[in-house]
């Protein structure tokens, strides 16, 4: 895990610099996918991606050394410009509780489904909600199966911050992708089909922006 400190009044605060999605927790891509890119200019951009991805605060970000922000900038933007894994994980450990998928989806309750559907389809912004839905407690493990709680949306709530700010994107990436390979009748994966199609979208337009303003992935290999 790479890091950077930054000293201010005595004090040394530490900052991650993530170099894979695994690093990236929900919330923090929910508040990249949040702005439009296309609108900013270099510096703009170079806020948004190291406040995003490392947590600096802006008003901190102009104090830090030069040197030290363009290297922050470099890994940052070349991680933007990458996709998360989609490998599904069946089993999440998060604050030392173990969470497994249910990808029995022809057994799902009706209210489990309505709920997925209505959270999918307002794509990134409820993705944590998704998450705590698709992934619940186990209650019950040996070495070839487990099974977890019974679907009550009031115990998934309790979990939608945990999950916001502690669970990867590429774990809920992975997820994702599994409704999309299913190739099942469900409306929640036509409509994040759509969804993904847009982020494919907002990528390409990352990566042309970048590289119009020199960091695009040439400028880091030369």
């Amino acid at each position: 895990m790479k890091t950077i400190q930054f000293e201010e009044k005595n004090e040394i605060l530490e900052y991650v610099i993530p170099e894979s999605w695994s690093q990236v927790s929900i919330g923090m891509y929910q508040e990249f996918m949040s702005k439009d890119v296309d609108k900013m200019n270099e510096h703009e951009l170079l806020f948004h991606l190291v406040s995003t991805f490392c947590k600096i605060p802006q008003q901190k970000i102009v104090k830090f050394k030069k040197g030290d922000i363009d290297e922050i900038y470099k890994h940052v933007s070349q991680l933007a410009l990458t996709q998360p894994k989609e490998s599904l994980n069946l089993i999440l450990e998060i604050d030392g509780v173990e969470y497994g998928f249910n990808s029995k989806l022809d057994d799902i309750s009706f209210g489990e489904f309505t709920d997925l559907d209505t959270f999918l389809n307002d794509g990134f912004e409820n993705l944590e909600k998704v998450m705590a839905i698709l992934y619940r407690p186990i209650v019950d493990k040996d070495k070839k199966k487990f099974r977890v709680e019974q679907y009550d949306f009031n115990q998934c709530e309790k979990r939608f911050d945990v999950f916001k700010n502690k669970m990867s994107i590429d774990s809920a990436f992975g997820c994702l992708s599994f409704f999309l390979n299913l190739g099942t009748e469900y409306t929640m994966i036509s409509t994040h089909y759509l969804k993904k199609q847009n982020k494919k979208k907002k990528s390409k337009q990352l990566n042309n922006h970048l590289e119009q303003n020199g960091v695009g992935m040439q400028s880091f290999t030369s």
